[in-house]
């Protein structure tokens, strides 16, 4: 009986600790450093009044209060902590610690960010919301451990699949974790302007494995970007006045060049991660003459600058089927 009860009250103790690890862990509500010196300090008082009160009274009378209460605490765990109360208690702690996890998302070093979070297994399941400028913002949710693969999608960032795990749940910080997404600034040279303010196109293409695919196209007298917008870097504004110099502009037309170019336009489009190829054309309003382009790769630096060069002066393109695909392929291969 002794050793029974005495693996009952261990038994009990783990799920109390397991219990304060995962309230710790899911809603940062464990038992604190004082609550731990006060349930410490109950038992040690305990055992001081014992010794005082068995100093003061006579053996007999000891002995009665001893089995008494001796009596009395093995009545209340034999028939308050049986074997099924264990049993349940275990049974019940592991379904709801397997089931119920808490994905944190760490605070951004550019602030507040909106984010989508959705299951594979149901991903019409979507939880959606903000991440906190300042600390770390705790996401609850119900999980299949089975399929524990949760798709994140947060402002800035390129979507990635992360595994929250039963009882511990997952941590993400983005900065460290997920990868930035590039910003791709597209700047028409000074000679694609007259066609886009006659009704050009600019056109973006996107290499894959059968060649290159139109993703987007708009009008207007814009520069364009693809990704999140994000803050030029001071160094390329110096960069492109000194360019345009070069090129012999003059100062209307370089103020011109330079309020289109620190305006961009966002491309309305999917942005893409690093190691995509992109092809960028400016084109005319019936799209048969091409006057501008450039291919660039997309890196893993957060502003790509990418200046679109001049075709219609440049090496003869009249052998090549001009069309979109077959010019960002001919550019693509050096010939341009």
């Amino acid at each position: 009986m002794g050793t029974s009860l005495l693996v009952r009250v261990v038994l009990l103790s783990v799920w109390v600790a397991m219990v304060d690890l995962w309230l710790s862990r899911h809603f940062r509500s464990g038992v604190s450093g004082n609550d731990l010196s006060l349930l410490m300090g109950v038992p040690l008082g305990s055992l001081w009044c014992v010794g005082v009160i068995d100093f003061l009274l006579g053996k007999d009378k000891r002995e009665s209060i001893t089995e008494g209460v001796k009596g009395y605490f093995r009545n209340f765990i034999t028939t308050h902590l049986s074997n099924s109360v264990i049993a349940t208690l275990y049974i019940g702690g592991t379904l709801l610690a397997a089931t119920f996890s808490t994905i944190s998302i760490d605070a951004t070093a550019e602030g507040q960010r909106d984010f989508v979070l959705a299951s594979l297994a149901f991903p019409d399941r979507q939880v959606t919301g903000a991440t906190s400028p300042e600390k770390v913002r705790d996401i609850h949710l119900w999980i299949n451990p089975f399929a524990p693969e949760h798709k994140l999608s947060i402002d800035g960032f390129l979507p990635t699949t992360i595994q929250v795990q039963p009882f511990f749940g997952a941590l993400v910080v983005p900065d460290h974790d997920l990868i930035a997404t590039p910003t791709v600034l597209f700047r028409p040279n000074v000679t694609s302007y007259p066609v886009l303010g006659s009704g050009g196109w600019f056109q973006l293409y996107e290499k894959n494995n059968v060649g290159f695919t139109l993703i987007a196209e708009d009008q207007g007298n814009h520069a364009w970007y693809l990704g999140p917008r994000r803050n030029q870097p001071g160094e390329l504004r110096s960069e492109w006045q000194l360019e345009s110099a070069a090129q012999g502009l003059g100062e209307q037309e370089i103020a011109i060049l330079m309020k289109r170019w620190r305006n961009p336009k966002k491309l309305e489009t999917a942005a893409l991660g690093p190691d995509r190829i992109l092809c960028a054309l400016v084109t005319n309003i019936d799209k048969s003459v091409f006057v501008s382009g450039v291919v660039g790769k997309v890196t893993r630096i957060e502003y790509i600058d990418l200046p679109m060069g001049d075709l219609s002066h440049g090496p003869d393109i009249s052998t090549i089927n001009t069309t979109g695909p077959a010019l960002c392929h001919w550019l693509d291969s050096g010939a341009g």
